[in-house]
């Protein structure tokens, strides 16, 4: 005859009363049976549920061994998710970010994403390099700013368009050896006077983000060859949003 099973007791609806009160334990030693077969009663009757491992799947399913969420360091992985980047956390614990990103899929697991605290690292770097330039953005073009600073002229411009500052191709010409609009007038007098043709030959240097190009400009002087210089200059290379910029017109020759 099979022996009756504790739940089946007289006692058990006692038991469960005090289910809530008192540990296993402190169960089993008061109606006088062993904690393993309580344990087992217990989950057979609902009382008590099998906690799952944190490796556990979000289906129910034993994981794969070979998976990283059953790997020994997944706990600790579990605990720093929110506090390293997922490149960190793949050095770490020496495996791919895929592997992680699936793993992490599998369980359920999110993370909060860690870009928005290296944006602000990088904002802060990037004012500290510009620091001892400010009064020199919009005066100066980006990529002259970003040569001194030993930054790109890209971050630059996103910089001072941040912070609503005109480019100095929209003051007039200025930059690394070149005479701003005010003074154009005074360079034009101290141009050296004209050849037979009444023409000089000005070089033209302009830039756009990280590229740069150089070519010449035949005008009566410096003022009208910074007029013609941006036309010219569109029409040779293009433009975009933000537009090519002036950075230095010089006198090459009279021309004969």
């Amino acid at each position: 005859m099979a022996r009756p099973r504790l739940e089946q007791g007289e006692w058990w609806s006692e038991l469960v009363g005090l289910s809530d009160e008192l540990g296993i334990g402190e169960l089993a030693e008061r109606f006088g049976v062993s904690r393993r077969g309580l344990r087992r009663a217990m989950l057979r009757t609902g009382l008590l549920q099998e906690p799952s491992p944190p490796s556990a799947l979000v289906s129910g399913r034993t994981p794969d061994p070979r998976s990283a969420e059953a790997q020994p360091w997944w706990p600790e992985f579990l605990k720093l998710k929110d506090r390293r980047t997922l490149a960190q956390l793949a050095r770490r614990f020496s495996v791919s970010q895929l592997t992680l990103s699936r793993a992490m899929k599998r369980t359920g697991t999110t993370r909060t994403a860690q870009r928005r605290g290296r944006n602000r690292k990088a904002s802060r770097k990037l004012t500290l390099a510009l620091a001892p330039l400010k009064d020199q953005l919009g005066q100066l073009s980006d990529a002259e700013v970003a040569r001194q600073a030993g930054l790109s002229a890209s971050q630059v411009a996103r910089y001072r368009r941040a912070r609503q500052i005109p480019s100095s191709r929209s003051r007039g010409l200025t930059g690394a050896g070149t005479e701003s609009t005010s003074s154009m007038g005074q360079a034009a007098a101290r141009t050296p006077g004209p050849g037979a043709s009444g023409q000089h030959a000005f070089l033209v240097g302009a830039s756009m983000g990280e590229r740069s190009v150089r070519f010449v400009v035949v005008a009566k002087d410096l003022a009208q060859a910074a007029r013609l210089a941006p036309s010219r200059l569109q029409a040779r290379h293009g433009s975009d949003e933000e537009g090519w910029q002036l950075d230095r017109v010089e006198l090459v020759a009279p021309l004969l």
